[in-house]
């Protein structure tokens, strides 16, 4: 009884295909997307949180209020809320290698134009941008 008898078998019988124990599990290029993947989602929860952190400096840096400040926290999570449905809805037409690529390139632009931010007005616009383009990245990955 060689191994026609074992792959015959009318129920899977462990061990029948044994994997060779030279070659590695995932290829390395695997475990590099896997550790990228893993960074960006890093980033993009200490990025959703830096706000909160940053209050006290925030708010002597751009002289605001706690009412200004609940405007800058309101203009991240509205649209992030509501494009959390939309970007699995993108994800899901259009294949998580391109809108990962979309959504990461414009995280990374509101988050860059948040460090250009003057005022007020400019920080909200970028905060609202980074809460359309955020969500995507958990949904991609």
């Amino acid at each position: 009884m060689g191994d026609d008898f074992l792959m015959s078998a009318p129920f899977p019988v462990a061990n029948a295909h044994v994997a060779n124990p030279r070659r590695p599990l995932l290829p390395r290029r695997a475990w590099w997307v896997v550790a990228v993947l893993a960074a960006a989602s890093a980033l993009n929860y200490f990025d959703r949180n830096i706000v909160a952190v940053l209050k006290p400096v925030l708010k002597t840096e751009f002289a605001l209020t706690d009412l200004h400040y609940s405007w800058l926290v309101t203009a991240f999570m509205a649209p992030y809320v509501v494009m959390y449905i939309w970007a699995g809805r993108f994800v899901d037409r259009y294949g998580s290698r391109v809108m990962l690529a979309v959504f990461l390139a414009g995280w990374s632009l509101a988050t860059i134009a948040n460090g250009w931010a003057a005022g007020l007005t400019g920080l909200v616009a970028c905060r609202f941008f980074l809460g359309v383009t955020e969500p995507g990245g958990f949904n991609a990955c």
